[in-house]
């Protein structure tokens, strides 16, 4: 009788618990929906006013005004995207983002990403190496604008939560019937338990993170591992400790 009654017990807080989950897990949801939907207004805004701009709507603009400009509005754009994207975070439990794969070369995307983060990379005096021989950057079956999302994602943590004068090292290779990039930094790095937890659980942040960037939501590497599960590929990251930077390694098939 003692034993079924902790038994009882035990079911009844198991089922409080659950409970509770699916109510922080549908207050997320409704919160994302909500921050998407306030976004997109005045990035929309900032994108007509960037794109009237450049039509010559109010001037004459220089060459290098232009320029600027024009830089202004692919980033614009791109955030355009991310909110967009918001949505992807709410579907992540529900099932595997649709794909629409063709063929693609990773190499010029990266180089594209490093091109948009080149004032952050320049602000610190990071440097940056990869491999520039097209033979090791084989063609992949992949949805080209999630593949993008995702090394942009990756891209832009080896540089933000890298230290001043630091180095982002990118490694491209083929192993048997798969393509591994491995996006090494010299950042803050991450411990152990750290490193089992980014990616897997939505909102979670290393202590480092927090403090290096406190406006950060601790959704972008989990976007990343599920549009890469999604690709049949797999996401890991590792890292000897705090201060001791963190790699990450990213594999997709080749067919």
């Amino acid at each position: 009788a003692e034993q079924t009654q902790e038994i009882r017990h035990a079911l009844e807080s198991e089922k409080k618990a659950r409970m509770e989950l699916e109510k922080l897990n549908d207050a997320k949801d409704q919160f994302i929906m909500i921050t998407q939907h306030h976004l997109r207004t005045p990035v929309t805004s900032v994108i007509w006013g960037l794109e009237s701009s450049l039509k010559g709507e109010y001037g004459k603009l220089t060459n290098d005004l232009r320029t600027m400009l024009t830089d202004l509005l692919a980033s614009g754009k791109r955030l355009m995207k991310i909110v967009d994207d918001f949505l992807n975070i709410t579907a992540i439990p529900e099932g595997p983002p649709l794909l629409h794969l063709s063929s693609m070369r990773l190499k010029p995307a990266i180089e594209d990403i490093l091109a948009e983060l080149k004032p952050e990379i320049q602000e610190r005096n990071i440097s940056v190496h990869m491999p520039t021989d097209d033979v090791e950057w084989p063609s992949l079956p992949v949805d080209h604008d999630k593949i993008r999302e995702s090394l942009f994602i990756v891209m832009e943590n080896a540089v933000r939560y890298n230290q001043q004068n630091g180095t982002v090292d990118i490694a491209a290779r083929t192993d048997n019937d798969m393509f591994e990039l491995a996006v090494k930094n010299t950042g803050i790095g991450i411990t152990r338990e750290e490193a089992g937890k980014i990616g897997s659980s939505l909102f979670y942040r290393g202590e480092g993170a927090r403090q290096n960037h406190p406006i950060g939501m601790g959704i972008g590497l989990s976007v990343v591992k599920a549009i890469i599960k999604a690709h049949h590929g797999t996401f890991s990251i590792e890292s000897s400790g705090k201060g001791e930077g963190a790699t990450v390694t990213v594999r997709l098939p080749l067919k």
